[in-house]
């Protein structure tokens, strides 16, 4: 038993919740797939740490980052519809993929990796299409 309003305050929670999850599914998904991102508030739990700068005798390459990655030790950074694991998995991930992207420069093998990488990605996608749709056929057919 729900009168009308209560519908419609659940109707502005999603809108509100779709809104604001917006530039963490963004920062999550570029971190994923390109291995940077851009955290302009500093309100992501994966955190970019500056190096210090060197003397002008070793210059590095411009493709050569000048920060490294590090999970936050914040616990109110990770969404809590995340969770520690998921997380750590995401961060695992973009570690990787920024480590292939900077290593791209220097080795033909790695854009094979890479390659190989987005294929097998592309199989798991779609097996997992084909399981949801399966699994939302069935419940669909059942009800």
């Amino acid at each position: 038993m729900c009168c009308e309003s209560d519908l419609h305050s659940v109707k502005l929670l999603r809108h509100s919740f779709a809104v604001a999850i917006q530039p963490c599914l963004r920062m999550i998904a570029d971190f994923i797939y390109t291995g940077d991102f851009n955290d302009p508030f500093n309100e992501f739990f994966v955190e970019k740490l500056y190096r210090k700068k060197k003397s002008k005798k070793t210059t590095r390459s411009s493709s050569e980052k000048d920060f490294v990655f590090k999970l936050t030790a914040d616990p109110k950074k990770i969404p809590s519809f995340l969770g520690d694991q998921i997380a750590l998995a995401i961060f695992k991930v973009g570690s990787h993929v920024g480590l292939l992207q900077a290593l791209d420069d220097y080795s033909p093998e790695i854009k094979d990796l890479k390659s190989m990488l987005s294929k097998t990605m592309d199989k798991l996608e779609h097996i997992g299409n084909q399981k949801y749709y399966s699994i939302c056929s069935q419940n669909g057919a059942s009800n």
